[in-house]
């Protein structure tokens, strides 16, 4: 008995931790948002980069957990842990997938404007183009 609480007593602690992890997860996604409409690249990247060091510390807990969860005792507190964990990862999922259609967005629309300027760069090279034939020297010649 005293053995099961123990590690129950480890799996809380190592299922607070990963909640803790994923809430910090969360709150770098939700600033994704920001960095991506106001098309702050180097925040964006920055933030990739805290994302990932924060999944690499989330996939650390995991052979424990997944050891102890296969041990464990019926626990509400435990039960309750591991709802909240999950609604976190919903939430981290629902607003990755609104980032990503907002960064697509972002993308369609630069590469909108590249095609835009591409135009706009032939329409002014042909323009030169054709005002070379009325150069300086053929005016000169016909005064």
């Amino acid at each position: 008995m005293a053995r099961t609480r123990v590690k129950n007593s480890n799996l809380k602690q190592l299922l607070n931790e990963q909640k803790q992890l994923l809430a910090r997860f969360l709150q770098l996604t939700l600033a994704q948002a920001q960095f991506i409409a106001s098309d702050d690249t180097d925040a964006l990247m920055q933030n990739l980069e805290l994302r990932a060091q924060v999944m690499d510390q989330v996939n650390a807990l995991r052979p424990e957990l997944v050891a102890l969860l296969a041990e464990q005792a019926d626990d509400t507190s435990i039960r309750g842990l591991r709802e909240q964990t999950g609604q976190i990862l919903q939430e981290i999922t629902e607003k990755d997938e609104e980032n990503r259609a907002a960064a697509r967005e972002r993308l369609e629309f630069f590469q909108a404007e590249i095609r835009r300027v591409g135009k706009t760069r032939k329409g002014v090279g042909a323009y030169i183009k054709g005002t070379e034939i009325f150069s300086s020297e053929f005016i000169d010649e016909c005064k």
